[in-house]
């Protein structure tokens, strides 16, 4: 089990193995989730938005213009 230390700066390393299991780049972010029960869940986030959206296709038949949505605002 791969283990960090805090520096005295508050910072972590993230080690070798989780970097490389996740695919983490320079710049990719961690979201940190303090759980109920007192553990600490650590997520990368290394798809973007616009990579998540790219891989979306649209439903077929259905198209909706921005016109269509302005009535929702």
């Amino acid at each position: 089990m791969p283990i960090s230390t805090m520096s005295a700066n508050g910072r972590l390393t993230v080690p070798r193995e989780i970097r490389q299991a996740v695919n983490a780049k320079p710049g990719t972010e961690f979201l940190w989730v303090l759980m109920r029960d007192g553990t600490i869940q650590v997520v990368a986030r290394t798809v973007t938005f616009e990579e998540l959206a790219g891989m979306l296709k649209p439903a077929p038949g259905i198209s909706v213009s921005v016109e269509d949505m302005n009535p929702f605002r």
